[in-house]
């Protein structure tokens, strides 16, 4: 469910809101499986690989990364990997929130609207003004 929105290079906000929506969907639906993925995922990325064509989901990333980075939809102020690291980090940690009860799942779209700011201050070539060193 989440790999057709890699090959999506629409507007920035519009690609994060359906990122979003499909990501709170997929916790709606499979919260303990989610989380059992994000835990488990080296022991199950040898049984999934050739499925992704050996691309892990940060490889899928890193190509829809690039191809923003290239047309200027995305930052390039801080190096891919620690792009890739947020979004991902942020998902799991979501994740983790919404099992233990830190977070209300119910307010989903709160949920969406949230983590669309969230991701947006990650990948947005507006949300950085720093200086490259």
């Amino acid at each position: 469910k989440l790999e057709t929105h890699f090959i999506k290079d629409g507007p920035l906000d519009a690609v994060l809101r359906e990122w979003m929506t499909a990501y709170v969907d997929l916790l709606a639906e499979n919260l303990n499986a989610m989380l059992f993925v994000h835990d488990h995922l080296a022991l199950f990325w040898p049984r999934v690989a050739k499925r992704f064509g050996n691309k892990t989901l940060f490889g899928l990333m890193r190509e829809w990364l690039v191809r923003g980075r290239s047309q200027r939809r995305i930052s390039n102020v801080v190096p891919i990997e620690i792009q890739i690291a947020a979004v991902s980090g942020f998902f799991h940690q979501l994740a983790k929130m919404i099992y233990l009860g830190e977070i209300d799942a119910r307010k989903s779209k709160a949920l969406r609207d949230g983590g669309v700011a969230i991701l947006w201050s990650i990948l947005s070539p507006d949300a950085l003004r720093m200086e490259k060193a």
